[in-house]
């Protein structure tokens, strides 16, 4: 079921939103934490949130996920990627094909399915109908989860930062104040920065420079937590157990700013938490 026509209904009353798209493992880490990072909480700074649609069919393999969003307090939207993204867009269905093209380009299978589609375009002049579904369809890695459902490798983090810049290019600055990626996938960071070279360079889409696009990863949920009491530096190690890849920023004494980029160990974050108001958590 589509619900473009409800997103934008909810923006057009609701100027200056801060919307949040959500990631299958934020949603898998919050629900199994639940009594360290209660739904009130977590979703206070947001008006609104939304999941593309691949991202729910990864949720919907859990019971115990789906009973966790029928919890959030704020509305939600499911977003389907073959009939809600065309209008974000306009129905240029070609710089849509674009968008997605460059959101995957590090991975081989969807450069090679993007490579197939301009041979067409290129003999036929026309865009086939059915891109959207043959792209999920075909140009991802695919593994069985164990209720025999199809996983496509890397879908759910493309639909995310696609969605995010259809909705920065469709709606912002007026009816979007800004977009936050619920995901501890670095590879959405990385797409991003990739989309937005490309955009800028090819004007692709309408997007400031500075994109009002951040990232809520589950170590920036653990500093903040830590911040208002809700985990102990003590219980860290039960819900970090191994070292993760962080962008950060560092205070020095003489109160210059330093920016970081690198696998960070438990153990370091946890020292890093006993002075935490000398860093900032990007990602």
């Amino acid at each position: 079921m589509a619900n473009y026509r409800e997103l934008n209904n909810f923006l057009q009353r609701r100027p200056n939103t801060r919307i949040l798209i959500l990631d299958n493992n934020n949603i898998q880490f919050c629900c199994h934490h639940e009594k360290y990072f209660p739904v009130e909480d977590i979703y206070a700074p947001y008006d609104l949130v939304l999941i593309p649609q691949w991202v729910h069919d990864e949720v919907a393999d859990s019971e115990q996920r789906l009973m966790y969003l029928a919890r959030l307090p704020k509305d939600y939207f499911i977003l389907d990627e073959e009939k809600d993204y065309l209008p974000l867009v306009g129905y240029e269905d070609a710089r849509l094909i674009k968008l997605f093209e460059w959101a995957s380009s590090p991975f081989t299978k969807p450069r090679k399915f993007f490579k197939e589609i301009r041979e067409i375009i290129g003999r036929t002049e026309d865009i086939p109908d059915n891109w959207i579904a043959d792209y999920y369809n075909r140009g991802f890695d695919t593994r069985e989860s164990k209720n025999g459902r199809l996983l496509k490798k890397n879908a759910g983090e493309i639909s995310i930062l696609v969605l995010s810049f259809l909705l920065i290019h469709r709606y912002y600055p007026r009816q979007v104040n800004h977009v936050t990626i619920g995901s501890s996938d670095m590879g959405t960071y990385e797409i991003k920065r990739k989309i937005l070279e490309y955009a800028s360079r090819h004007q692709l889409l309408q997007v400031p420079p500075d994109t009002p696009i951040s990232f809520l990863s589950t170590d920036v949920l653990l500093v903040e937590a830590i911040k208002h009491g809700r985990v102990k530096p003590e219980e860290i190690l039960g819900l970090r157990p191994n070292p993760r890849s962080v962008i950060y920023s560092q205070t020095l004494p003489d109160g210059t700013t330093r920016l970081l980029e690198h696998v960070l160990s438990t153990s370091e974050f946890i020292k890093m938490l006993n002075n935490i108001n000398n860093y900032h958590f990007i990602f």
